[in-house]
Order: C-alpha cells, then sequence, then structure tokens
C-alpha cells in the first residue's frame, strides 16, 4: 500500500468517507446538514494493513474534504484518485450495526452483528471544481447483500 504525506491522507480520509456515505443514504449527500450524513474518519491507516483499517464518526469531514482540495490541481487529483481506488478495492467488506454505525473490518465481528449491511466498495467519486469548491458529480456504488 502507498503510504501518503498528511495532506493526501487527509483527502483520503474525506474521499472514503463521502464514498461510505453517499452509499449508506442511496447516493444524497446533504452538505446543509452534516449531522444527519454518516461522515467517517479512517483511522489506523498508517498501518498500512487493511485488516487494521479502523472507522469513526466525524461532523466536519465534508468542509474538511474541500478545504483540503481547495489548492489542489486537477492533475494532482487524478493521481489521488487512482490511488485512492486502488486502496478502496482493497478495503472488502464494511459492516453497519442497526443504527448505521459503522464497524470494524473482522470476521470474528459478524456475530455480533444484529442487522447490517455488507457493502462490497467499488464505489467512486468522480468530482469538478465548481465556484472554487470542490462537487460530486458522479457517483456509483457497489452492490448490497443483506444478512
Amino acid at each position: 500500500m502507498k503510504f501518503f504525506d498528511a495532506k493526501w491522507k487527509q483527502v483520503l480520509i474525506a474521499t472514503i468517507a463521502i464514498i461510505i456515505g453517499f452509499t449508506v443514504y442511496n447516493n444524497y449527500f446533504s452538505t446543509d446538514t452534516p449531522e444527519n450524513t454518516v461522515k467517517i474518519f479512517l483511522e489506523a491507516y498508517a498501518s498500512g494493513d487493511d485488516k487494521n483499517l479502523k472507522i469513526a464518526l466525524s461532523e466536519e469531514l465534508y468542509e474538511r474534504f474541500n478545504d483540503t482540495l481547495e489548492n489542489i490541481s486537477l492533475s494532482e487529483l487524478e493521481i489521488f484518485e487512482i490511488e485512492t481506488k486502488k486502496i478502496v478495492d482493497n478495503v472488502a467488506y464494511v459492516y453497519f450495526d442497526m443504527n448505521n454505525i459503522m464497524l470494524m473490518h473482522e470476521e470474528g465481528q459478524k456475530d455480533n452483528i444484529i442487522h447490517a449491511t455488507t457493502l462490497r466498495m467499488h464505489g467512486f467519486l468522480q468530482l469538478e471544481k465548481q465556484d472554487n469548491r470542490w462537487k460530486i458529480v458522479e457517483f456509483m456504488t457497489g452492490s448490497f447483500n443483506h444478512y
């Protein structure tokens, strides 16, 4: 896994969080009410081990996403998107409990999940800069499996 500097790590956190947030809310992401949108921080990224990816909630993620991307060129973003997709494709499944709180990716936790959605994270963002802000212009999700 390629490691990013601090700037790219923040973009990665925001990108994956928005991918998950879009999927949970059926591709609808409300920028006006961030408290009603799932915003997720990626923790333990520096471990370099996909199995150690931990997820936590955050309330400022969308703003951080735009603030971080504000001065990044389109060519830089394209390179970042390619690297991000490689990581996202390797994450495999994520699990949600009955309150849509994301759980860690560990086989042992399946027994503790009352109601969950598994998501194959093939979702990917297409971004466009409008009014000096990055806007999501296209989003494609993976498949859902309920159990």
